[in-house]
């Protein structure tokens, strides 16, 4: 008996795993009524097979609009549902209208390097040892996120290049603003940070995303440096435009997809 509990449990857990990674994967366009109902039910009820009170739920009101249009006291009434999942359906729509109604409103639009700066410097300039930030941006300009790495020790570089761009993509950025810290209060660029930022450049302009800048600050130094400033870095990415541009039209002509690239 023990064992045939444990077992439905498991099966229970990893089918709302899969409906989640579907989701994940595909959105609800693949999703039939009933489906979309197991998944949202799956949040609000615990160690149970939504399947069945899905299925319960579409035939007792015929759609998935009927559901959450159901007064509460009706829903609340349906076998399985009681007033949790009742209150939780009933606030779904009531959410989706404030959402529609305030889409666009309260983004933050971010086009100029200042811009970015202010959000950058409050998380950088009383640190004692170094992080790098990166400040991710859409195609629209529209501010998506940041995140503070951070190894714990005085060599930020130790921050793989890879890791950096998982982090990137995680966000879907199309633009992106790098800034690390220096402790000694010297903001000139090592040689190991210049190296840095050339390869995540090349690596980012691989793929299709933009490096605006990359900025150090450094404690008691009024001004961060910018990368975008430095001519030597300026004809590095001249020259790596012209390269990847060059790679693609060869390409092109030979009938190979340039996003290998």
């Amino acid at each position: 008996m023990t064992q045939k509990k444990k077992t439905a449990k498991h099966s229970h857990a990893g089918h709302r795993k899969r409906l989640r990674e579907r989701f994940h994967s595909n959105g609800l366009a693949s999703f039939q009524q009933h489906e979309i109902l197991e998944l949202l039910l799956s949040f609000v009820v615990a160690r149970k097979d939504t399947n069945e009170l899905a299925h319960r739920l579409i035939n007792t009101f015929g759609s998935i609009n009927n559901v959450m249009e159901a007064p509460y006291d009706v829903l609340k009434d349906v076998n399985g549902v009681g007033e949790v999942v009742a209150s939780y359906l009933k606030c779904i729509p009531e959410f989706l209208d404030i959402y529609v109604k305030n889409a666009g409103s309260g983004k933050i639009v971010i086009q100029k390097l200042d811009e970015a700066k202010a959000m950058i410097e409050p998380l950088l300039t009383s640190l004692g040892h170094e992080n790098l930030v990166v400040l991710m941006i859409a195609s629209n300009d529209t501010y998506i996120g940041r995140e503070v790495l951070s190894n714990g020790n005085s060599d930020y570089v130790g921050i793989s290049s890879d890791k950096l761009i998982s982090v990137i993509k995680k966000y879907n950025a199309k633009k992106v603003v790098l800034a690390h810290n220096h402790p000694s209060g010297i903001s000139t660029p090592s040689i190991d940070d210049i190296t840095f930022t050339k390869r995540v450049y090349m690596m980012l302009h691989a793929i299709d995303i933009e490096l605006l800048d990359h900025m150090i600050y450094a404690r008691g130094v009024a001004e961060p440096y910018s990368f975008n400033n430095n001519q030597e870095y300026n004809n590095f990415r001249m020259q790596c435009i012209a390269t990847f541009k060059g790679l693609r039209s060869m390409n092109t002509a030979k009938g190979v997809d340039g996003d290998e690239f």
